[in-house]
């Protein structure tokens, strides 16, 4: 390989600083090389769950009955499926339908443990697919929601994922939204929660039932990823490589990440 000699002499701090960006340029094969993404399908286990008293959340579909933890799965495998093609190392927090901490996790265990996973494999970003509900059955259209955490990598990740969004979702658009909810909070990694529209909708809740369509939500928040990555990615790339220094202090978030388990 032409590179081999060159690499030889290239300090190792440039390597880590750079993120290795100089070999994904002149590769130039696929636009995700080198960039994990944590693919979060909210919810899950409703099907298994509901009625139990162990928490789920999640809506339903105001005709079809289908339980949001499935639509937010679907969406979320055609989603790895691109991001897979496109080169990026995919983590998922489930790819069926449960709860990532099965029968036992508290609510607040069971959305920890989704930003444990993205953290543990080294995620650049986490997106949490998911649909919405209102008591207003006209209500209906896309949202996107971050959580500033001292950058703008929140934001920016946000604002991106959403101008694909407008004008692909149907309804009326619900904006970009800053709010502490628990799986954004609860990590550094640039992460959002994304509302493609809402179930109680009887015309959204029909479209869902189309086996297309949730390609068609996943193509909109690849391509808002693609965008961000494009913009950021050596801004990104540095953070994160700092961010997951194992010789900085624990997370203040998420405890776990940087001592073992308790047995």
């Amino acid at each position: 390989m032409k590179f081999k000699t060159f690499v030889a002499v290239i300090p190792l701090i440039f390597l880590m600083a750079q993120g290795c960006s100089f070999f994904r340029q002149k590769s130039g094969s696929k636009p995700l090389s080198g960039i994990a993404v944590c693919v979060d399908a909210g919810h899950g286990g409703q099907s298994i769950y509901e009625g139990t008293g162990i928490y789920t959340g999640g809506a339903k579909g105001v005709e079809s009955g289908m339980w949001e933890s499935d639509a937010n799965l679907k969406a979320a495998l055609s989603l790895r499926d691109i991001l897979s093609r496109a080169g990026a190392k995919v983590v998922m927090t489930r790819d069926k339908d449960t709860r990532v901490t099965g029968s036992t996790g508290t609510r607040d265990e069971e959305l920890k443990r989704r930003v444990e996973i993205a953290e543990e494999q080294g995620a650049h970003i986490l997106v949490s697919l998911h649909h919405n509900y209102s008591p207003n059955p006209y209500d209906n259209g896309p949202s996107v929601y971050y959580y500033s955490k001292g950058n703008s990598h929140d934001k920016l990740l946000a604002e991106a994922i959403h101008s694909h969004l407008t004008g692909t979702m149907p309804g009326v658009d619900h904006g970009i939204h800053s709010k502490g909810f628990v799986i954004l909070a609860n990590t550094q990694i640039p992460s959002v929660i994304i509302e493609f529209g809402f179930m109680s909708n009887l015309e959204f809740d029909r479209i869902l039932q189309d086996p297309l369509f949730a390609e068609r939500e996943a193509e909109a928040v690849y391509n808002g990823i693609l965008k961000f990555i494009s913009l950021y990615r050596s801004e990104v790339e540095a953070y994160v490589i700092d961010y997951y220094n194992p010789h900085k202090e624990p997370s203040p978030t998420v405890e776990t990440r940087f001592r073992k388990k308790d047995k």
